[in-house]
């Protein structure tokens, strides 16, 4: 199951980018995420925008050579 530091990793490494830019809230939220719940919502936008929650194909478009 995919959890909020992969999401973490991925965008970091596909992206350059953070959990607050991705999901466009602040820091103090993205705190919250982590030390407590992600929600389902959030996970479900993830999906929507990548198109899978499939780790594998995730790691893959990072490191795709």
């Amino acid at each position: 199951m995919i959890d909020i530091f992969f999401i973490e990793f991925y965008l970091f490494k596909k992206n350059d980018e953070k959990l607050e830019e991705y999901f466009g809230v602040n820091k103090s939220v993205a705190s919250n995420w982590r030390k407590k719940h992600f929600p389902e919502r959030r996970l479900n936008e993830f999906y929507h925008r990548e198109g899978t929650l499939d780790i594998k194909v995730l790691l893959d478009r990072i490191y795709k050579t």
